[in-house]
């Protein structure tokens, strides 16, 4: 680091399609100590596949205290990481709140405009 300090312990979280992960590590790589929750996905016909933001952070949350009720030997960590689901867009009002659900990945209500927009690049080349 370029402060001069060293880490410690690493808190990573994985906010992924169907749960949350979430462990502390030690800078050698050992785990420390882990947990994980997982969250409803929303999925309806014609390929809709949606979740809440707000069961994200719910998830996170349970899991961060449940790590920091394990005390001095785990908490607090001395950095964090966290990755995630890719291609999700979380829309907020100018306020802040969630606008509506996120379109996951997974969703496949395009699928006809994807097929189309296939065809004509395939005849492009």
């Amino acid at each position: 680091m370029g402060n001069g300090k060293q880490f410690r312990k690493v808190l990573s979280i994985d906010l992924g399609t169907s749960r949350v992960k979430v462990v502390i590590a030690s800078e050698n790589g050992d785990i420390l100590a882990r947990t994980a929750q997982t969250y409803p996905i929303d999925i309806r016909t014609g390929g809709i596949v949606e979740q809440s933001p707000e069961d994200w952070l719910s998830a996170i949350n349970n899991c961060t205290k449940e790590l920091a009720s394990k005390g001095n030997k785990v908490w607090p960590p001395d950095i964090c990481s966290i990755t995630g689901q890719m291609h999700g867009i979380v829309l907020l009002a100018k306020d802040g709140s969630l606008l509506r659900k996120v379109i996951t990945w997974a969703d496949f209500r395009a699928i006809e405009e994807i097929t189309e927009i296939e065809s004509y690049l395939s005849q492009e080349t």
